[in-house]
């Protein structure tokens, strides 16, 4: 045996030999009988293989044919237990010579051992070698012969021998492809030791992986008959239940590719599932009969209803049905709806099956959408039909919404119940059909929101949506298919859309059709279906529905139904993840306006030519005014912003909901504007009535007038009526409004109220907006906290206060927090800084923030105590020293990005503020940190302020600046040296290299400054004058700076000097005009005085020897300069002289001040001047004692000094003529000041100005005397005077005296001095508002405050003799030729 197997192994077929031709199969296949068997050629298993190939290599087919038959012949005779030798050498042949088994005898004697009688005893080996041979040999091709399927129907409804193993499967499947049968997942399989053998062994050459195609297209319609009589003949044979076997039921289940076969089945299906002996099978029969119905021909629409009607009663067999259920609806696409139109007719009939809502809920699972929508056109069908199937709907419908819970998606459902645009014309219950889709769609709602009424489950903001949506499908079916599709009422119309957006919550609308839901839950259920949110295309849908002619709602029901849906959502808590009135579609606002639009009747014909006004009823316009209120609460971003921006009067009740102040906003409307609209309407009424009951109209016979108004929304602001007003102040913390509309940040409609009011109004609502707000004080704008921060009210909550403190103090020394809210909290205090009325709150706020670890307030428990006492308490425990600004502000970590808004705001604040002290400081931290780090642009705006602090807030600058006759004028003044830095800093920066071009300017103010060193800079004008101002007070501490800047703007050679030009037109402009040419003149800086007399005119210098406050030394100069000029041109001087008489009394008391020269001038106009002895130390004059004596109101001067006599009874006469005089003469301008500034001590100051006082002409004079004093004591010490006697007791004295009011006295200084807001005018109204003894407490910073303001009202009055103030015009600035 051993030698034979290597004698095999040594056999190796020859690849060059010529293939044997092969004889093309038949089509029909032949005819099964024992002609093989008479070929068959004797052979030894050993000599199989070398035989069968050497006739092979001699194309000797004939005896290859034999030789094989012989072989098969053998194998038959072995079938029990065949050689291996014999079938390894059949599967090796196969293996390599294919073809040659598909000869017809050799394909016979093959099929010969697969028949029935073949194979007696269930060891049938070869029979398995047989089915495996006939696959190898015709595995490659794709016709196959039918004899194949005729053995296999023979073998599967008998003993099923080689069909159901498994090493036959590859032969298997490729026969059930003539059926198209899909194969079920688990197949029972058989084993057999023996061809388990086989098919371990080295020859075996089958892949586990075979292909399977089609073998039987080319005769599929003879092979589907030929199984089907095969399967007909066994259901005849077999009619009894027990004759039926498990094998045949196995056939029809890998033959129910066939459609006429899964309807033959179909009727004994539920015998055979109902036996127990046939149960596995028979299930294995269903699930393939699902599978299979693929084609949804009529056979398979007759077996789906068949299905359906199966009764299944066992647990088990009921959900091995539903899993069937689910193979069949994914067999084909429309197998869902056929499933569940015949479920549907089955539960609706009396032979319902119970297995059906699991068979519904089964298809919900799959695929909800399909469902949902086949579920509304099946539902629509039967209420098509002449019987009623309401009722019955709703039932089913409940039934199906329990079992398939959230897997209906009743929102499709509902909509699906509205997409019939047309209806069968015979059909007669169209209004029987609407009133059943009404109510289905609201129970469509109701289901939605059934598994939550029970208990206190929060309904999920899908469901909600849901609800909501259905709402707006059903509005928009109404809109647009109702009218055209269904014959309605307007009663049922409007009936059915109060029923659909749940207006009418009454239980009896809603559940009178059966008895679900229990009384119990019903309450529950519309509170729920109430509970939604409102969408935009519902609002919509609505309104359009009130603006059409066609549909039966009218405009003001449509603005009645749009206003009660909106308070309904507006009720609800507001959430982000689900808004109840999300909109962005702007539309809104101009269908809300044309539903409130007045139409008059279309019958009515207007006369030819009139216009009618545009007109709105006032209660519709009222009321699209608040649902606009509400959906910029609730969509601040698009309905916020817009109509923030574009209407007036929304802005207004925007700021009365969030102020809570709904009477105290001011609503100016002009009263032009309405008697125009009165007049419009009463106008178009009696047109109206001239065309119909031709009643004259008027304001008192008018229907219309109170009922209409002008239609203008971005016009200006209407009053709202006060019914209005009341039903805004009831629904504002009802609807929440005002959180949502303060919390917003896009718009921040808080802080745009706040930056609005600021700082001029008092905003005591922003301490009850924070106190009211809850939670975390993050959401509030740090301007709001800021603002409660420093209202008065704040200190009534301890808690909150202390609260509000720590959270600002954390915002700004944290390094964690955001820079732009340090910059916005910064803002908010230093911007208050420019405001004299918030001025003091500000600083006390900052320096409460800045000193973090310092308790620096003193809260005020006293409720009875006046604003004035607690102003009073927070000065006194706020210290004024200044390291909050200068040492404070500076270590907060996000300083440097607030710097920049610090700087504008203290800029801004240095042109009102008349505190020195804090003018002061601004100037000292600019100087600090205004020029570090800063670019040109900065400076360049630092400068210009502080060049407009300097030359127009003369007064402000003689408080903080070293007089130049002060005594201590060469001690350390820090206001200077930091102007004088900023200057010196922006100075080296601009003053740059020539260039050949420079920036072009429009402005007057600019120009080009050039030096002959080849230097120049572009500059305004103005701080070029500030920068000759700071000059003049000579050096302080930045002694190098100011070397600097003089010897660049006024170098020691005169050649060096620069040459300005004015921009605009490159023109030499006067660089040191003459006002300015007059305090270098004051100045004790010799180089400035030498500059400013140089190129003088005589006129220029007579003018200057007249002004007062000139040193010694520089008159002694402007003497000798006029002296000069009399030499060089006597004429022009002579003829310059006015008053020589004057002049010649001018020049004397300089003489007798210690000035030299002007004897040449003196000479000229006709007297001669003797030498004065020389002063010793500048002694005073001897005093000039005045006395003031008071008889019947005649003001009278008495002199007792010794002077000359004609001069002070001159000065007697001229003060008593000042009664009916407007204005005071030069005379007393001139010599009176003089002997007040340099010969009267401060109590003879006093005396004088009390007796001045009292007359009004006297008070104008000396006021204005004192502002061209430039000794700062007699100022000072004449203004604390006046501002005793405002303050004292005894005004009222002066006052009675007069006979004058209050309001006399102001309207005379108004009509004297033309100052309408003056300082001092606003200090007279607040002293007889306060309490009379209010400011006799002396309080230091409220004294310095008034001081300051009166001294500033002083320079409005009467500037200086030549002009303190800068008014530049373009031919003044031109420099003479």
């Amino acid at each position: 045996m051993g030698d034979r197997k290597r004698d095999l192994a040594r056999i190796e077929p020859s690849t060059s030999s010529s293939v044997m031709p092969v004889k093309k199969p038949k089509i029909s296949s032949p005819t099964i009988g024992d002609y093989w068997d008479s070929l068959a050629i004797d052979v030894d298993p050993v000599d199989l293989v070398p035989t069968v190939v050497d006739a092979n290599n001699h194309d000797n087919s004939d005896k290859v044919i034999g030789i094989l038959c012989g072989a098969l012949k053998l194998l038959k005779v072995q079938r029990p237990r065949p050689d291996s030798i014999l079938w390894m050498s059949l599967m090796h042949l196969v293996y390599v010579h294919p073809y040659l088994f598909t000869h017809d005898c050799i394909t016979q004697g093959l099929c010969s051992l697969l028949k029935k009688d073949a194979y007696k005893n269930k060891n049938a080996s070869s029979t398995i070698l047989a089915a495996n041979l006939l696959f190898e040999a015709y595995k490659d091709s794709r016709r196959w012969p039918d004899m194949f399927v005729k053995l296999y129907l023979d073998d599967a409804a008998n003993e099923r021998v080689w069909v159901d193993h498994e090493l036959c499967h590859g032969f298997v499947e490729n026969i059930l492809t003539c059926v198209n049968t899909k194969p079920l997942t688990n197949v029972e399989t058989l084993e057999d030791n023996i061809v388990d053998a086989v098919a371990s062994a080295t020859f075996r050459k089958t892949p586990p992986n075979f292909n399977v195609f089609t073998r039987y297209s080319y005769i599929q319609e003879q092979i589907e008959t030929l199984v089907l009589e095969t399967v007909k003949e066994h259901l005849n044979r077999r009619q009894a239940l027990d004759t039926v076997t498990k094998n045949f039921l196995k056939l029809l289940t890998s033959t129910c590719g066939i459609a006429e076969i899964r309807l033959l089945v179909i009727p004994k299906l539920d015998a055979w599932l109902q036996n127990a002996k046939l149960m596995k099978p028979a299930q294995d029969l269903l699930m393939s009969l699902c599978i299979n119905t693929t084609s949804h021909t009529q056979r398979d629409v007759e077996v789906i209803s068949g299905l359906v009607k199966i009764r299944f009663k066992p647990k088990v067999l009921g959900g091995f049905y539903v899993t069937c259920i689910r193979e069949l609806i994914a067999a084909h696409d429309e197998n869902l709806s056929t499933v569940l139109k015949h479920t549907i007719y089955n539960e609706l009939s009396a032979s319902r099956n119970p297995n059906n809502i699991q068979v519904l809920s089964v298809m919900f699972q799959m695929e909800s959408e399909k469902t949902a929508q086949v579920l509304a056109d099946n539902v629509v069908e039967l209420l098509l039909n002449r019987d009623d199937y309401h009722r019955p709907l709703r039932l089913f419908l409940r039934e199906i919404s329990r079992a398939a819970k959230t897997d209906l998606d009743l929102n499709l459902l509902a909509k699906g119940l509205m997409v019939r645009t047309e209806l069968p014309r015979d059909f007669e219950f169209k209004d029987r059909m609407f009133a059943a889709l009404v109510d289905l769609i609201c129970m469509s709602g109701f289901l939605s929101v059934a598994i939550y009424v029970r208990g206190d489950l929060r309904i999920p903001d899908k469901v909600q949506r849901s609800v909501a949506q259905i709402q707006s499908d059903a509005v928009t079916w109404l809109h647009d298919h109702v009218l055209r599709v269904f014959r309605v009422t307007p009663q049922e119309y409007i009936a059915a859309l109060h029923k659909i957006t749940f207006k009418d919550v009454t239980s009896d609308t809603y559940f009178k059709f059966d008895m679900w839901p229990p009384d119990t839950e019903k309450q529950k259920f519309l509170q729920l279906v109430t509970e939604v949110p409102l969408l935009q295309s519902t609002l919509c849908r609505i309104l359009m529905i009130g603006l059409s002619k066609e549909h039966f709602l009218s405009g003001m029901d449509a603005i009645e139904l749009v206003d009660q849906l909106v308070r309904r959502a507006a009720v609800l808590p507001p959430s982000d993840s689900n808004p109840m009135l999300h909109a962005d579609n702007l539309k809104i606002i101009d269908l809300l306006f044309n539903l409130s639009t007045y139409h008059h009747p279309e019958n009515i014909d207007l006369p030819p030519g009139f216009q009618p006004p545009h007109l709105a009823i006032a209660n519709m316009y009222w009321k699209t005014w608040l649902i606009l209120l509400i959906y910029c609460a609730h969509n601040p971003a698009t309905f916020g912003t817009y109509c923030w921006d574009k209407f007036p009067t929304l802005r207004t009740l925007i700021e009365m909901s969030i102020t809570n102040n709904f009477n105290a906003v001011q609503i100016v409307e002009d009263l032009q504007l309405l008697a125009i609209e009165k007049q419009s309407i009463i106008e178009f009424e009696a047109h109206l009535a001239a065309a119909t009951s031709k009643i004259p109209i008027t304001e008192q016979t008018s229907l219309l007038l109170s009922q209409l108004i002008s239609l203008d929304p971005i016009g200006p602001v209407r009053r709202p009526p006060q019914v209005v007003i009341d039903q805004l102040k009831a629904e504002v913390p009802k609807l929440h409004l005002r959180r949502l509309l303060y919390r917003s940040r896009n718009p921040d409609f808080l802080l745009d109220i706040i930056k609005r009011q600021e700082p001029s109004q008092s905003m005591s609502w922003l301490a009850d907006l924070v106190q009211s707000s809850e939670g975390s004080l993050n959401h509030l704008p740090v301007q709001c906290l800021c603002g409660f921060l420093l209202s008065s009210s704040s200190k009534q909550d301890g808690g909150k206060y202390e609260q509000l403190l720590r959270h600002l103090q954390s915002l700004l020394h944290e390094a964690d927090a955001s820079p732009a809210i340090v910059q916005d909290i910064l803002s908010y205090f230093f911007h208050r800084l420019g405001f004299p009325e918030n001025k003091a709150q500000a600083v006390a706020g900052l320096k409460l923030l800045l000193n973090r670890d310092k308790q620096v307030v003193t809260r005020c428990s006293d409720e009875e105590e006046d604003e004035d006492d607690k102003m009073e308490g927070m000065e006194k425990a706020v210290p004024l020293e200044t390291d909050w600004l200068l040492v404070q502000l500076p270590k907060i970590p996000h300083f440097a990005h607030a710097r920049a808004k610090v700087m504008v705001a203290l800029l801004q604040a240095c042109q009102v503020e008349n505190d020195p002290h804090l003018v002061i400081t601004y100037l000292v931290f600019l100087s600090k940190f205004g020029i570090v780090g800063a670019d040109i642009g900065e400076l360049t705006e630092l400068v210009q302020d502080v060049a407009n602090l300097i030359v127009e807030r003369s007064t402000i600058m003689t408080a903080i600046l070293p007089s130049y006759s002060d005594v201590s004028y060469l001690d350390k003044n820090v206001a200077l040296d930091s102007m004088l830095n900023i200057f010196y800093t922006y100075f080296n920066m601009v003053r740059q290299p020539e260039r050949e071009s420079f920036v072009w300017s429009e402005s007057q103010d600019q120009i080009l400054v050039q030096w002959p060193t080849g230097e120049q800079c572009t500059c305004n004008i103005l701080v070029v004058h500030a920068m000759v101002i700071l000059l003049s007070h000579g050096p302080q501490s930045y002694v190098q700076q100011y070397h600097h800047l003089l010897d660049v703007w006024f170098p020691l050679d005169h050649t060096q000097a620069p040459r300005a030009f004015l921009v605009d037109t490159s023109e030499e402009a006067l660089l040191i005009p003459d006002w300015l040419k007059l305090r270098m003149i004051r100045s004790k800086v010799p180089r400035l005085v030498d500059a400013a007399l140089e190129d003088l005119e005589p006129t220029q210098l007579l003018l200057f020897i007249q002004s007062f406050g000139i040193p010694i030394a520089s008159m002694s100069k402007l003497l000798e300069t006029l002296d000069q000029s009399v030499s060089e041109d006597k004429s022009t001087v002579e003829n310059a002289v006015m008053d020589k008489a004057y002049m010649v009394q001018l020049v004397e008391v300089q003489h007798q001040r210690g000035a030299t020269g002007g004897k040449v001038f003196a000479s000229i106009i006709g007297q001669d001047i003797m030498d004065s002895p020389p002063r010793q130390d500048s002694p005073s004059p001897t005093p000039l004692s005045l006395s003031v004596t008071d008889t019947t109101g005649d003001v009278e001067m008495k002199s007792v000094c010794d002077v000359k006599e004609d001069h002070s009874q001159r000065l007697c006469e001229e003060l008593s003529a000042t009664k009916t005089k407007n204005e005071s003469t030069p005379f007393i301008k001139q010599v009176l000041f003089e002997l007040m500034t340099h010969s009267m001590s401060k109590q003879q100051c006093f005396h004088l100005v009390d007796g001045m006082l009292r007359n009004m002409n006297n008070a104008t004079m000396i006021l204005r005397m004192l502002t061209a004093s430039s000794v700062r004591d007699v100022v000072a010490s004449l203004s604390m005077s006046i501002l005793r006697m405002l303050t004292a007791s005894s005004v009222r004295d002066v006052v009675a005296s007069l006979s004058m009011s209050v309001k006399n006295i102001k309207d005379n200084l108004i009509k004297a001095h033309k100052v309408l807001n003056s300082p001092l005018l606003l200090i007279i109204d607040d002293f007889f508002k306060r309490n009379k003894q209010v400011l006799s407490r002396k309080k230091k910073g409220v004294k310095s405050q008034m001081k300051g303001e009166l001294l500033d009202w002083l320079v409005q009055i009467e500037p200086e003799p030549i002009s303190l103030t800068y008014s530049p015009s373009k031919e003044a600035m031109v420099k003479k030729k």
